[in-house]
């Protein structure tokens, strides 16, 4: 399949592009870990797929309203 066919074919049946759906999906993991693990954020960071600390907080900055430590705090 063409890169661009199954651009145009994932948004039409998902709503959203490939990339968007990507990041949220590991934005999620992120969120996921968070909640759930004893882990660092900067741990959280690798696992959710991101080179860098300070990428990660940017991208979840940008998705959630809260900071990830600040989502550590409910435990």
């Amino acid at each position: 399949m063409h890169p661009k066919t199954f651009k145009r074919k994932f948004k039409n049946y998902i709503g959203t592009t490939f990339y968007d759906y990507h990041i949220k999906q590991r934005l999620l993991k992120g969120l996921y870990l968070l909640f759930f693990t004893p882990y660092t954020v900067s741990q959280i960071a690798q696992f959710s797929g991101y080179e860098s600390y300070k990428v990660f907080i940017r991208a979840f900055n940008k998705d959630q309203e809260l900071n990830p430590s600040d989502y550590q705090l409910f435990k």
